[in-house]
This record gives C-alpha cells, structure tokens and sequence, in this order.
C-alpha cells in the first residue's frame, strides 16, 4: 500500500504564486523549482516528470491558426522540427482539440516531461508538453515541509499505525472477496485468496551490548535508544575539598572547566577521543549571537562525553551567499590550519551546501561540519549538540561506540550506487571497507561510470585498494572472513561476484576467498505485525514469507513512534564463510547499532 500526495491547485496556479517571488536578477531560479517535481495529468492519470520550461530553454512554438498542438502519445510531433524560436510567453490554444476543454489561460508556459526508455519502445514521443492548467503537481514543496502543523496533520494519512493498517488490509480482502467476478477469475486460475493475514512463527535477537571505553558496556535498550547513556553522569564520593573545588569548575564561565567537571564525575567516554585543539566556527553576522550560545552548549555536551573541545575561533561573514562562503573557507584553510572548520547556514540551498563541500572535500581536505541556523536556539538544543559533538568526534579521528563482534580477521564491505540527477548516463559507486575489529576504521573509494558500463571492474579495482588498506593496519595479513552487503539490486549481481572473487583470488595466493554476498532491500511492500502492533527490533523472519529456493531473511533493526514499521529483506546470493544462518542474521543486526550519525539502531 501506498500514497500519493496530489495537491488540489493547478499546476499553473502555483506557477503564479511562485514566479512573482523571485527578483529579476535571480534569473532561472523559477525553473529550477519546478525541474524535478512530478506532474500528473488530470486527463489520463499519468504523472510526469518536470525537466524544463519550453518558454526558458528550447522555447518552442507552434502556431496553428493560434491554437497550440499539445505534444503526447497520441499526437504527431514532426511539425516541431522546425519551430522557430521565440523569448515570449506562450501563446497556447484557446480549447484543447481532443477533449474540447477551454483554456481559460491564453498565456502560460509550458511543462516538458522527457519520456523513459520503457516508454519510448511502447511508442511514445520523447518528448510530452504539458499544459500547467491541465496538471496538479505531486508531492510536498518546501514551505510545505516547513509548516510543522501541515506535516503533522499530514501525518495521520501517511504514517499508518499496525492497527489500522491492518484493519484496511483485511477490508480491502473482504472487499475483493464480496466481487463475484473476482471470485470467478480466481476459481478460473484455481487460486484462492484467505480473509485473513498470514501467521508465521518468527525470533526476537537479544538486545546488542553497546561497548565505550574503559569496558564500559550497556544494553542498547528495547527501542535500541542509548542517547541518555553518551552523557550519563555518575555519583560519586568526595570529600570536602575535592567537592569544592569541583563546585569552583562549575560555576567558573569557562567551557573547558566546566567539561573536566563533568569528566570527573564518571560520564561514559567515548570509545575512540581525539585531542581537539583548534577549529573554527563561520558564522553570518545575523546568526552570530545564537552561534555563541549554540557553541557552549555543545562544549558541555561533548564534555559529557570525555570529549574535550577548546572554544573554537569565531569567523563572521557579512551574506549567506556560496561565494561569500567559499572565500572565508580559503582563508581560514591556508591562514590558520584548522583540524575542523563548522559552518553555521540560514537555510538548505543545495548550491551553498555543495560548493562548501566540494571546497572542503576536494579542493582542500579538511572535515567541515554544516549546521542550519535554526537549530541553534531550538527546543532539544541538548540533544541536537550531543549529536553534532558526535559528529565531529568521528570526523577528526575518533569513534563514539561499538558492539562485540566475536570474529576475528574480518572485513565488512558496503556498496551502492547513486545516480547523477544532472547527467542521467553517468553514476557513482561508492564502496565501505572495514580496517579494524572494532568495525571503527574504513577505507572508502568512490568510481564514476556510465550506464552501459559493467560494474564489475569497478569493483573488483576497489576491493583490491581496500585489502592493500587493510594490510597496512593489520601487520600485513589479510582479511580471514569478507560479508559483502549491496544495497538495492537483484540476482543479476551474481556474476559480479563470481569476477569479484577471481579477482580477489590472486591477491590471496590462490587461496579461495572466504566471503558472503548478500542483497539488502528496504524499499519493499513488506509488514510484519507482533499481536496488533510493530514488532521490536531484533525481530527476525526467515520462514514461510521467504522465497523457498533463496537464502533470505527479513529483519526488524529499528523502533518507530508513530506509524508501521518496515523490515528490511536480505538476500545471500553466495556465501562460503562458514557461518550458521542465525550467526550471520546476529551480525547483520549487530552492523545496525554502528550508525555514527544516529545513537539508535538503523537499517543497514
């Protein structure tokens, strides 16, 4: 079950909301908000995909006794050929030829949707023009997202609890069975359909262990939650003196007291802490007073957390602008050298965020941290803080927790692959390997190919790299064990890991490679419910919904407060490891509870 979210205006209603907000001198900024965004076409139910204005890049024209010829699958477009080009608005038809529906708009731009591949063998042009007045645009725009009160009353509809969702499953099957004609073609294909959901016997993992330094170690808890334990802080016993004069450190208004007060009463320190001992902060001046509050708070967080930051050097800029930011990072880089540099930002603009990453990322290797501005002053500043000091803990050096993986030698390797939303024929493949028994430490490679290209290459040259890194770390021995996980695809992998190995055999002398290949999918139709309502995390199913000739099993790795929990499928496509089913469905659950950015379990 589904949704999808249509909004009631015309398309071109929100065209005119939205064009008179932009200055001239932003020129194009209109276009790219409407770039993306899916239209469905209230006359035939297709939901097409924006790609430009006609009026703004190929600006195409037809007249035909001033009415427009509307472009689709069952209309020639050979006549656009040799349109000619023009600067104006479009002037489009008075009434639209084959539904004999007036335009109540004679002056609109319109929307262009590139046809896929599937589509175009079934015939249809490759190019389909959209009248906006005939169009309701899907999905949610930003101001939208940002309403809370939208989102939350958007909210019921969307994230259905267990309960009624099971309860429309079984009304949608009653339904069905009360048709006699579905009854009929069911008897015809001799098929029965049960008025009720299926019931299978499943298996709860016992909770992880979550492990910090000086054998620090906690359960994860039943929502797999162990926030409040990064910051915990123990009672312990003083005398007099010691009492007074860790009283003094923390009344005293400097942050890094105030933190070595915190360490001395027995907080749980991370696993892994680096020495912080310079980073800088670049702040608009509009933002700079909320920076300075937001600046303590996470001093004191970290500090919870054994995690000593020094106060930072503040930089403030006059504008918000990419520019503006690209030039302060330069100076800060090659003046002063900063271990980390945070970037506090008024909004979301992907072109800021982008270009400071690329300054950062390519042009310069130093860990920069992005933080919006409003969330400097927000209600859970504490936590936000905690989050971000955890953050920063990892990307210079360190690493806030871990859990017991007893296997020894042994390699965790994450794959996938991200589309270019510019260049449709080019993607990335970004690869994860694992350097220590920690499962703290990883290699990472990153490879551009096109879409007819074969994968495996790629593959194969990155793992090479990652098992050279992993000989550097090691004393020069090679992984004992690899579990390969590979987001989002089918069993056509199966050949990739077939070379892969090959590959993998000359650099271990022949040796057959002890390694698992296993297909992760989240985005599937999947429910598993638990007596009415979710069930825990750790839940475990591998029979009865299972595929029969597969190697597979579902897995329950997160805790949801609102809505129905989505398992996770996992699919071992190859496996010579010599691990059990149930050891290799523990480690799987184990691999959830080592996501930095979040302190709870999440999917793999």
């Amino acid at each position: 079950m589904s949704t999808t979210l249509t909004l009631t205006d015309q398309s071109l209603n929100l065209m005119e909301n939205l064009l008179p907000t932009y200055p001239a001198r932003e020129e194009n900024r209109e276009e790219e908000w409407f770039i993306g965004l899916i239209n469905l076409a209230t006359l035939n139910s297709i939901p097409y995909i924006d790609e430009r204005f006609v009026e703004n890049y190929s600006r195409i024209l037809i007249n035909v006794k001033q009415e427009l010829v509307l472009v689709s699958p069952t209309t020639d477009n050979n006549a656009l050929q040799g349109a000619p080009p023009t600067h104006s608005r479009i002037e489009i038809m008075v009434q639209f030829l084959k539904y004999q529906i007036n335009i109540t708009q004679p002056k609109q731009p319109m929307l262009v949707s590139r046809s896929k591949p599937r589509e175009l063998r079934a015939g249809m042009s490759e190019l389909v023009y959209l009248v906006p007045e005939l169009c309701r645009m899907t999905g949610l725009t930003d101001e939208m997202r940002a309403n809370f009160h939208l989102m939350r009353a958007l909210a019921e509809h969307t994230r259905v609890g267990p309960d009624i969702r099971i309860q429309k499953l079984n009304n949608f099957c009653n339904r069905l069975l009360g048709e006699q004609a579905v009854r009929q073609d069911l008897e015809e294909w001799n098929l029965q359909l049960s008025n009720r959901l299926v019931e299978f016997n499943g298996r709860i993992l016992p909770q992880e262990k979550i492990l910090q330094a000086q054998d620090i170690k906690y359960d994860a808890g039943v929502d797999t939650d162990w926030t409040r334990n990064l910051r915990r802080v123990e009672y312990v016993d003083w005398d007099i003196s010691s009492l007074l004069r860790h009283m003094y450190h923390l009344f005293t208004y400097s942050p890094v007291r105030r933190a070595l007060f915190t360490q001395a009463t027995g907080c749980n320190p991370l696993l892994i802490i680096p020495q912080m001992q310079f980073w800088v902060v670049i702040v608009p001046n509009r933002c700079a007073r909320d920076a300075g509050g937001f600046i303590q708070t996470l001093i004191k967080a970290a500090g919870g957390m054994r995690f000593i930051m020094p106060k930072p050097q503040v930089v403030e800029i006059p504008d918000d602008r990419a520019g503006t930011y690209v030039n302060a990072l330069e100076n800060v880089i090659s003046g002063k050298n900063p271990q980390l540099i945070m970037c506090i930002v008024s909004n979301n603009r992907i072109d800021r965020y982008s270009a400071i990453k690329k300054k950062c990322c390519v042009d310069r290797a130093v860990p920069t941290q992005v933080i919006l501005a409003k969330n400097l002053a927000s209600k859970g500043v504490m936590s936000i803080a905690t989050k971000v000091a955890i953050q920063i803990n990892c990307k210079t050096g360190g690493a806030p927790w871990t859990v017991d993986v007893p296997l020894t030698n042994l390699m965790i390797v994450g794959f996938d692959v991200c589309h270019d939303t510019t260049d449709k024929g080019k993607s990335y493949g970004a690869m994860v390997a694992s350097l220590n028994k920690s499962l703290s430490r990883y290699f990472s490679a990153v490879s551009a190919h096109t879409s007819g290209e074969e994968l495996s290459s790629h593959l194969a040259a990155n793992m090479t790299k990652a098992l050279r890194k992993y000989q550097e770390h090691n004393h020069g021995n090679l992984p004992g064990r690899i579990v390969f996980y590979r987001d989002g695809v089918g069993e056509g992998q199966i050949p990739y890991v077939y070379l892969t190995e090959d590959q993998l055999d000359k650099i271990y002398g022949g040796t057959p490679v002890k390694m698992a290949f296993i297909i992760v999918t989240k985005r599937i139709n999947t429910r598993i419910f638990l007596k009415g309502g979710n069930p825990p995390p750790g839940t475990v199913v591998d029979d009865c919904i299972t595929i029969p000739d597969r190697y597979d099993f579902y897995l329950v790795s997160q805790s949801v407060r609102q809505g129905t929990v989505s398992p996770t499928s996992y699919n071992v496509i190859s496996d010579n490891i010599g691990l059990d089913p149930d050891k290799l469905q523990r480690l799987t659950y184990k691999l959830t509870h080592l996501y930095y950015n979040w302190s709870v379990s999440s999917l793999l």
